[in-house]
């Protein structure tokens, strides 16, 4: 693994842990926040390990990215991939009129989990 990767890869690695610390103290809005970005930073390091240090697209749209990296996604994770996508505003703005509560923030967390452990052995 290429070392830029390795950073990647831990930083993703943290925010999933992050996620599930934020769970556990009941800030539901930033579990979310950080269970996207964990997909996000793994992609980065996907796209990175075989494209090469800053090759990556500077977007926060998971599909686009695991697109770009031709991953054949079954359905099920597409569909994890599209709906963090779709919380990049309402978990980092109040505006964005979303309340999370500790149901969907569960819910949001162990589908990252799932996501996370499959795009990790991408890695391998």
């Amino acid at each position: 693994m290429k070392p830029e990767t390795a950073e990647w890869l831990e930083i993703a690695e943290r925010d999933l842990l992050a996620a599930r610390l934020m769970l556990e103290k009941d800030f539901y809005q930033q579990t979310v926040f950080y269970c996207q970005q964990s997909i996000e930073k793994l992609l980065k390091a996907i796209w990175t390990e075989r494209h090469g240090v800053g090759t990556h697209p500077r977007v926060h749209n998971l599909v686009k990215l695991a697109d770009g990296l031709g991953l054949d996604i079954p359905a099920k994770s597409r569909d994890i991939l599209v709906d963090l996508t779709d919380q990049v505003f309402p978990s980092r703005y109040p505006e964005a009129g979303w309340r999370y509560n500790r149901e969907v923030a569960e819910e949001y967390y162990n589908m990252t989990q799932e996501l996370f452990a499959w795009l990790r052995q991408l890695l391998t």
